[in-house]
């Protein structure tokens, strides 16, 4: 009967023993799964920042390449504007001369 007690008080040591080296082993992997997955973590937000900026420098770009086109439609526009604006000036001083000729030519001297 002590023989038995020695031997499951050992068993039980050795169970317990076993048991901590289990739980540490546990522990030291998930200790690596949270470093593996801290490093994937960084490495997705550098990643995620890159594809940030480049979709930054892209639209920057594009609104860039809109900002002169849009530049030179005003200018086609203002210049045809101004040339549509001089030609009817053009027209009406052409009138007004005429006008201010046909008053000189019906004007009587005395």
């Amino acid at each position: 009967m002590v023989l038995t007690l020695i031997l499951l008080t050992i068993l039980s040591f050795y169970f317990i023993y076993l048991i901590k080296k289990i739980n540490k082993n546990i522990d030291d992997i998930s200790n690596l799964i949270n470093s593996q997955l801290d490093e994937n973590k960084l490495y997705l937000l550098d990643e995620l920042n890159r594809i940030k900026e480049e979709s930054n420098n892209l639209i920057i770009s594009e609104l860039h390449k809109l900002e002169k086109y849009n530049i030179k439609q005003i200018n086609r526009k203002h210049e045809q504007l101004v040339s549509g604006e001089i030609q009817k000036l053009r027209s009406d001083l052409n009138k007004d001369l005429n006008d201010i000729v046909e008053s000189v030519k019906n004007i009587k001297v005395f």
